[in-house]
């Protein structure tokens, strides 16, 4: 699914995004968070191809500040999708 990552109120315009990782060894098995497998910061304003079934729950992102090298901002777990977004809306051009 295409979907469009907004700036919002991101002022460095860079993202920073994971997704839960395969669940580890332990009593009980836990998950934990990883970088996106197709590049974990990238900017906002950008369309990205993502598998629908993690969008929701198993998805977080935030904003990045690659000058500083650190996060200006908490985790927001789970993608909207609430539809006044769309790929027309894309200020960058889909990764290849």
């Amino acid at each position: 699914m295409l979907v469009h990552f907004p700036h919002g109120a991101c002022a460095t315009a860079w993202l920073e995004i994971q997704v839960l990782g395969a669940a580890s060894d332990g009593d009980p098995p836990r998950r934990h968070w990883v970088a996106h497998p197709d590049g974990d910061r990238f900017r906002s304003g950008a369309c990205r191809y993502e598998d629908p079934g993690r969008l929701l729950n198993e998805t977080r992102v935030r904003c990045y500040d690659p000058a500083a090298q650190r996060a200006p901002s908490s985790w927001i777990v789970g993608v909207n999708l609430d539809g006044s977004d769309s790929p027309d809306d894309c200020s960058e051009g889909l990764p290849e």
